[in-house]
């Protein structure tokens, strides 16, 4: 997993969560790459009292054979020590990126490392404020009221409450499951979410590498995939802070089975709702989505001419990770040993059978 923004990046996430019987020990590693201008090294923001370059369980390391001198390495063996928490099966860290050793400024960076291919997190500072986010994938979603497009209804009525029946990917699932990709902003100035893009890849770093298929594309659909994409990327009628897409799981052509596949995807989060607005897609079926509006190209032009005093909208790039299987894969043994259970039952019976008769006869003569 590989997790990145506009200055840092967080990659090779490994790690290792033993239960109270276990005999294992606890760890979490990953590569920290900080922004080039800051001049602080990572923290344990939880305990920035820990010098993680001599600790010798909470520990940031700068690597040495990095000439730029911005990537470390992070390992945890003490998850108590470091404040690694577990939370509904899921671990994690908050690092900080400092811009300067010794103080703490509003210019300063958070990341919230999860360990988990379903699931990740992170805080950034944005103009105008900090941005919280998370990006998920779960299965056999329930069809609550939602908004496709432009306030067109789809799936049940609006009264309808929303549900709690959450099911986090957490293993592998068979082909064909209805999976429900879903992206939220928390709340802050930052109101309104927008799914941009998702790709199918079978590398963790190149959305793009061979094999790989997109799905979405300047918040359109792939209408190529319509059968597995049954709808354009939606939202919540009470939700403007959250967007999902949802989609049946499949493999890539060039992957064999129980594959990981990477979901790549980019969010873009705004403070007004015209900049996250709907657009028209070209497609037959569904043709409003979150696609990309025409003054956004001219507003973008705008924002970099001010140097992001303006901003209002900004974009955030995820990975996920799942695992496919194929229909009954598994489960030759349990129908291998169905089979013998019937043919040992069947011979039972038909042994009882004769017996009765055998006896039924002696006792006629």
């Amino acid at each position: 997993m590989t997790v990145r923004d506009h200055a840092y990046t967080v990659s090779d996430i490994q790690c290792s969560s033993t239960t109270a019987e276990a005999t294992g020990q606890d760890y979490v590693t990953a590569k920290l790459k900080k922004p080039p201008s800051f001049k602080g090294d990572p923290l344990f923001a939880d305990y920035r009292s820990i010098d993680p370059d001599t600790d010798f369980s909470c520990i940031i390391k700068q690597d040495p054979d990095d000439a730029a001198q911005l990537t470390y390495s992070l390992k945890i063996t003490d998850f108590s020590r470091c404040g690694v928490l577990k939370r509904n099966g899921f671990i994690h860290v908050r690092i900080w990126f400092p811009q300067y050793p010794g103080v703490v400024m509003q210019s300063d960076q958070e990341l919230i490392i999860i360990p988990h291919g379903a699931r990740v997190s992170g805080i950034v500072e944005e103009t105008p404020g900090r941005l919280e986010y998370e990006v998920a994938l779960y299965k056999e979603a329930p069809p609550i009221a939602r908004v496709n497009g432009i306030n067109t209804p789809v799936g049940t009525s609006k009264d309808q409450p929303p549900t709690s029946s959450e099911v986090p990917v957490d293993q592998a699932v068979p082909i064909g499951t209805k999976l429900q990709l879903r992206a939220r902003i928390g709340p802050s100035a930052w109101k309104y979410i927008k799914l941009m893009e998702v790709t199918v890849s079978p590398d963790p770093d190149k959305p793009q590498a061979g094999g790989a298929v997109w799905l979405v594309r300047n918040g359109c659909r792939n209408r190529d995939f319509a059968t597995i994409i049954p709808h354009q990327p939606a939202k919540y009628r009470d939700r403007p802070n959250e967007v999902f897409l949802d989609f049946e799981a499949f493999l890539l052509s060039s992957m064999g089975e129980r594959a990981t596949l990477w979901i790549h995807s980019q969010i873009k989060a705004c403070v007004e709702a015209s900049d996250c607005a709907p657009d028209f897609c070209m497609d037959l079926y569904e043709p409003s989505g979150h696609g990309r509006r025409r003054r956004e190209l001219t507003h973008q032009n705008q924002t970099l001419n001010t140097a992001g005093n303006n901003q209002e909208y900004t974009r955030i790039e995820e990975n996920l990770k799942y695992t496919v299987i194929m229909p009954g894969e598994g489960s030759i043994m349990d129908a291998t040993d169905g089979h013998l259970n019937k043919c040992r039952n069947a011979v039972i019976i038909s042994v009882t059978f004769t017996i009765l008769l055998l006896l039924g006869c002696m006792s006629l003569d």
